[in-house]
């Protein structure tokens, strides 16, 4: 085990012997003594001691405080004094050298031990601190993201390169200014009110999330979409005590996206225009077929009635898909009722699972739970999302479905920025234990015409969309291949309900 050496500075030479023969039975290697300050400084720097245990009061051409100055701010090494003075004035003199302790003449051996001890293990706990802190400063300046801090007034006392950068302002530009003053935050092109954010937050005690409608704006000139993250801090009292912002510019990411979204309109639109050919294509062969045998056969030999029903379907089934086809290019107009969701729920599932080895679940939060809806639109809708289930599970299976109620800041973090008056959102699941579907496919589950079934044209969940997003709501797939699929609608609570 490696001894612990300690340079021990005393000018009276007995003294001096004394408690360099109490430190070597007690384990510590103390290889030099010196009576001055110039001789101390010479010493510890070349030999690295553990620790110097110093008298304040030295002869020479400088004194214990002096000398003790520079080996603890020069040389980094701990110093305790010793001294047989309790002068207040030459203690405070002392106390600007950041000593690791006292101690006063004569001195026992218990004392001389537990103070050097102490003073060791602190000086070496705070050179770890400091290297952490240098190497969390390093790491931290040579991040790539851009990182901004606050005090508990909200004044920016911290900002790293990265933001310097995104910012286009120098440190000396930004730390000292208000938060709100110099960084605006818009959604889309509405500025956010950060006053009244930044209270949410520190009410919540949650961090908000800037997601790809964010713009940060630091002036006209300089405005990015931004994605990042804003968090409070609190002391070890648990009291705020400032924001940390973390950001980055998201342009190129934007540019990417925008693309891929263009690609996949196309994709999309090409999927709808062949769609719709291929329907009326084959109600029109229907119509022509027919009209052409009528032309050619003989009304007095023939009853045409047959072929005239065949007729007057496809025109309805032409004039049902262009309904649908209008439906979709426009708002829906809705008849809103206040209704019972788990009765209207129950009452369309009964109608599709009946004669079908399908077991059904429910799991409501009440008996009754009331919403403002178009009864007859989410009746499609809820049929729409069973017939799937139905005809995932072909061989039989369980149909979960559940209700609760949600705040939708906890599901999308961005409408916490939102003036809602309202947050509060019913949540409708259909968990089936079906096929599932492909991620690929999942992708797409929402585009007009896009179908992995032989049978139906691909409109009906499309169409499902459109209803919800017409009644301030969500429709969400989650599936996984082999393990089932979960529809979630998500409507807005009445006003009547939690």
């Amino acid at each position: 085990m490696i001894k612990e050496t300690i340079l021990l500075v005393e000018d009276e030479i007995i003294v001096a012997k004394n408690i360099q023969n109490i430190l070597i039975n007690q384990g510590y290697d103390v290889p030099f003594i010196c009576d001055n300050g110039e001789d101390a400084i010479i010493k510890a720097r070349e030999t690295n001691p553990s620790l110097v245990l110093m008298d304040i009061m030295l002869k020479g051409k400088i004194d214990g405080i002096d000398t003790a100055e520079y080996i603890r701010f020069r040389l980094n090494i701990p110093v305790v004094f010793l001294t047989a003075y309790e002068d207040e004035l030459t203690l405070n003199r002392a106390s600007l050298t950041e000593p690791y302790g006292y101690l006063l003449k004569p001195v026992s051996e218990r004392e001389l031990h537990a103070a050097i001890q102490m003073a060791i293990q602190t000086h070496r706990f705070a050179k770890k601190l400091k290297e952490r802190e240098e190497w969390l400063s390093i790491l931290i300046k040579s991040i790539g993201d851009g990182i901004a801090s606050t005090n508990s007034d909200l004044i920016i006392n911290f900002v790293n390169p990265a933001a310097e950068k995104l910012l286009k302002l120098k440190a000396t530009e930004v730390v000292g200014k208000k938060f709100t003053e110099i960084l605006k935050i818009k959604e889309d092109n509405i500025y956010i009110n950060i006053n009244q954010l930044i209270q949410e937050i520190i009410s919540n005690g949650k961090s908000f999330h800037f997601y790809y409608n964010h713009y940060l704006q630091v002036d006209e000139e300089i405005t990015f979409p931004v994605d990042g993250k804003l968090t409070p801090l609190w002391n070890e009292k648990g009291d705020f005590n400032g924001l940390l912002f973390i950001f980055r510019d998201i342009t190129h990411l934007k540019r990417i996206e925008e693309e891929s979204f263009q690609r996949s309109k196309m994709e999309s639109l090409n999927l709808l225009a062949g769609g719709i050919a291929h329907d009326f294509n084959n109600m029109l062969t229907i119509l022509l077929n027919n009209i052409n045998f009528i032309q050619q056969s003989d009304p007095s030999k023939t009853d045409i009635s047959p072929y005239l029903a065949d007729m007057m379907k496809a025109c309805n089934l032409s004039r049902e898909l262009t309904s649908k086809l209008i439906s979709l290019s426009k708002e829906n107009t809705l008849h809103m009722q206040v209704c019972d969701i788990h009765k209207i729920i129950k009452e369309n599932v009964s109608l599709i699972i009946k004669d079908c080895n399908i077991e059904v679940q429910y799991n409501f939060i009440s008996p009754e739970s009331k919403i403002e809806i178009d009864p007859l639109q989410i009746s499609q809708v809820i049929q729409n999302i069973v017939i799937n289930a139905k005809e995932a599970m072909a061989s039989g299976g369980s149909l979960y479905i559940s209700t609760e109620y949600v705040n939708i800041s906890e599901i999308f973090p961005e409408k916490m920025a939102e003036n809602s008056s309202n947050n509060t959102y019913i949540k409708i699941s259909f968990t089936d234990t079906g096929k599932g579907i492909e991620q690929y496919n999942l992708k797409k589950i929402f585009d007009p015409y896009f179908t992995t079934k032989t049978k139906g044209n691909g409109l009906g969940l499309t169409f499902s969309q459109s209803i919800i997003k017409s009644h301030g709501g969500y429709l969400i797939v989650e599936s996984e291949l082999g393990k089932g699929s979960t529809f979630t609608i998500l409507l807005p609570a009445s006003d009547n309900n939690p």
